[in-house]
């Protein structure tokens, strides 16, 4: 069985964003190289949080990001999820997937 992760707002978000901010750019590329390189590799969910958070704002991706974001299984966010999202949000980071990739 494939492990279980929680995709949060960022990373829809990251995937379409446009800034051109160096520190941007390369989380926007790590994010797109995970996303279509190694999600296959797990069992993603996301929320309904995820996506009230993402139909809020100005952002010019939002539609984008949200629609991207609804290609996974939606689940109603608990106590619990918060707590473990909170742990392992930075090693779940697509940073932290992308480099244990390359090991």
């Amino acid at each position: 069985m494939k492990p279980l992760i929680y995709i949060e707002t960022s990373i829809f978000s990251f995937y379409y964003d446009e800034r051109t901010h160096p520190a941007i750019v390369v989380r926007r590329e790590w994010t797109q190289e995970w996303w279509d390189r190694d999600r296959g590799n797990y069992q993603l969910v996301t929320s309904t949080a995820v996506l009230e958070e993402l139909s809020k704002g100005q952002k010019p991706h939002k539609d984008k990001a949200r629609t991207l974001a609804l290609t996974l299984p939606v689940i109603t966010p608990s106590e619990e999820i918060s707590t473990e999202a909170e742990i392992f949000s930075y090693f779940l980071s697509p940073l932290s997937l992308w480099e244990r990739g390359r090991g």
